[in-house]
């Protein structure tokens, strides 16, 4: 008898907390007082409350003027805490909503930077290697006279290396594998980017990584 009555005092105190958990959320806050917790979480590092934040700013105040300063600033966040996929939907979330904002040269900067700091390795990533310049190209087309076109200009001097780097690469395994006409073809287009690769430094790859390539 007294180990069923426990177990009711217990289940009590479980439901009881739980209850009390969820009705201490909170609901119909101003726009501000999202935006306020929102900088706060981000300031120290708690991105998955500011996410949670964001979904209750973005469901009560749809339409608030401080949304815009919001995915940025999530996005921001995110980016420097190395979740580069989830920084990238807040800026592509901004660029639907707000595609005709005077800064959205800027927020294409962004994008680009977060899937350039993305790329760790130029022999697996080849693909997103290849989009990002792509996406620079893009950039330089329709942003000319951007003030980050420096920045993406360095961004993109940098995957050519990295391009350039690979290229060689190939070329010389296809030359161990005795594939001459593979390799020149590849020789050829490392060297079409006019980088000599006797001044580029090599990634270096750590050790047990370096038995997989």
């Amino acid at each position: 008898m007294k180990k069923y009555i426990l177990i009711s005092i217990c289940s009590i105190f479980i439901f009881g907390a739980c209850a009390s958990k969820e009705s201490s959320k909170e609901y119909n806050k101003p726009a501000s007082y999202w935006y306020n917790e929102i900088i706060s979480n981000v300031a120290d590092l708690k991105l998955d409350e500011a996410d949670e934040n964001y979904i209750s700013l973005e469901s009560e105040h749809r339409n608030s003027p401080l949304i815009q300063n919001t995915l940025i600033i999530l996005a921001n966040g995110h980016v420097e805490y190395g979740q580069y996929e989830l920084a990238i939907y807040y800026l592509d979330e901004y660029a639907k909503r707000f595609a005709y904002s005077a800064n959205i040269d800027y927020i294409d900067f962004l994008k680009i930077r977060a899937k350039f700091l993305s790329f760790k390795n130029h022999l697996r990533d080849q693909q997103l290697l290849y989009d990002i310049l792509n996406n620079i190209d893009d950039y330089v087309l329709n942003y000319p006279n951007s003030p980050y076109i420096h920045s993406i200009k360095t961004i993109q001097s940098r995957l050519y290396m990295s391009k350039t780097s690979f290229e060689y690469e190939i070329a010389k395994l296809y030359e161990r594998v005795d594939k001459p006409e593979a390799a020149a073809y590849y020789e050829e287009q490392s060297q079409s980017h006019n980088i000599d690769m006797s001044l580029v430094n090599p990634a270096q790859t750590p050790w047990y990584k370096r038995i997989f390539e």
